[in-house]
């Protein structure tokens, strides 16, 4: 007797559903494997991408399966989904210390909502992902925000550029840069190739590796020069002693912002540095902006939190935090419960992040979120002294709260 049409239906929903597993699994496997290579192989289009397309570049960059690490310290056990040139922050950021690092599989971007519920069910206190500003993965946590992992900050040119630094604020930087005129100081500017050759090779390389050591970002030289000198119509700032150059800046003018894009010391020496040449650099960029018709001054790119110290020194300029106009990665940060030395850690650090357009610094809470009203008049009175719109408390399964400042 014939068998049910049904049955060999069934029978063949089976082994077509087997299939379709089995290709689906080939599928994700060779995908993930055929990115491996596009990511070694293409970094330096996806560089090019991202500079020219903006985030959606970053974006395309993500595609590629994603690097995974753990870091673990006192049982402090945190997730980081990124590049390995990002983890050296990221330990300083979250342990104040360098911790050991363990490679884990690689994960595809398509997959990390999953990933990051498995790893917090799992015992990971914290999950954080480094992506493109233009995707937030969703997992559902108590605990959900990010950060962008630049900002810039902006001066506007006063109409008497002599009450750039009036007041209080940068009384500090007053001081720098009397100091600087007496010891000689002056600049000029320049278009040179010879001259940037002596600023890329004895000044940028020496004094970024020396202040930044592992997690130095090194801008290869093509870029400076090409991108923005080259093409950009920008110029090297040298700073003159003696006769001689002794610092340089790569700075433009584009749309009325004066911008400055990369710095170097001659040697890194710190004698120069003791001297406050860093200071009288930034100072130079901006006169000389002003010189030619610019209305503002981009200071340049720093760490999105407080506790950076290139954050902290242009706040003390008058300068205002910018959303990075570039492509720039953001950082995710994901947990379900903090234990209190590492909510503690991350709100020592003061990240900031933007919300709606505006630049917050942000702090977690406890479950209730409830603040004293000290400490909210302090950490609104922090705000204002860096120029941040306010402060926003992360409450566990509940909305972000925003206090304003009114800067």
């Amino acid at each position: 007797m014939p068998k049910p049409i049904r049955s060999r239906n069934r029978i063949f929903r089976r082994i077509l559903c087997g299939a379709s597993k089995n290709i689906l699994h080939i599928s994700d496997n060779l995908v993930m494997g055929i990115g491996r290579v596009y990511r070694r192989l293409s970094f330096p289009v996806l560089n090019a991408v991202s500079r020219n397309i903006g985030d959606v570049g970053h974006l395309i960059g993500n595609l590629p399966p994603l690097q995974v690490w753990r870091l673990n310290n006192s049982g402090r056990d945190i997730i980081f989904v990124g590049t390995m040139k990002s983890l050296p922050e990221i330990k300083m950021l979250l342990y104040g210390e360098y911790v050991p690092q363990e490679r884990l599989a690689d994960v595809a971007l398509w997959n990390l909502d999953e990933e990051i519920r498995n790893w917090l069910n799992d015992g990971t206190e914290l999950v954080v992902c480094q992506l493109s500003r233009l995707y937030h993965p969703q997992p559902g946590t108590s605990i959900n925000f990010a950060i962008p992992v630049w900002v810039n900050q902006l001066i506007h040119y006063p109409d008497d550029f002599d009450h750039l630094l009036r007041g209080r604020g940068p009384s500090n930087i007053r001081r720098q840069l009397n100091k600087c005129r007496k010891s000689g100081f002056s600049y000029r500017f320049s278009r040179s190739k010879a001259d940037f050759d002596d600023f890329y090779h004895r000044m940028y390389l020496p004094f970024v590796k020396k202040r930044h050591t592992e997690r130095a970002f090194i801008a290869p030289y093509p870029l400076q020069w090409d991108y923005w000198i080259k093409r950009g119509g920008g110029g090297l700032l040298q700073v003159i002693k003696d006769g001689k150059a002794v610092a340089g800046a790569i700075c433009y003018v584009h749309k009325g912002i004066c911008h400055n894009i990369e710095i170097g010391i001659l040697d890194s020496d710190p004698a120069l540095l003791k001297l406050g040449v860093n200071t009288f650099l930034f100072w130079a960029v901006a006169d000389w902006g002003h010189s030619v018709g610019a209305v503002s001054y981009n200071m340049g790119a720093s760490r999105s939190w407080c506790s950076n110290g290139a954050f902290d020194w242009k706040a003390e300029w008058g300068a205002h935090v910018v959303q990075r106009p570039r492509a720039c990665p953001r950082w995710s940060f994901y947990a379900n419960r903090l234990s209190t030395p590492l909510r503690e850690q991350i709100n020592r650090a003061g990240l900031i992040s933007e919300i709606n357009g505006k630049h917050y610094s942000v702090m977690v809470g406890d479950s209730t979120g409830e603040l004293e009203s000290s400490e909210l008049n302090t950490r609104l009175a922090a705000a204002r002294k860096r120029h941040l719109e306010g402060f926003a408390v992360v409450i566990p399964d509940a909305e972000t709260a925003v206090y304003d400042s009114g800067v």
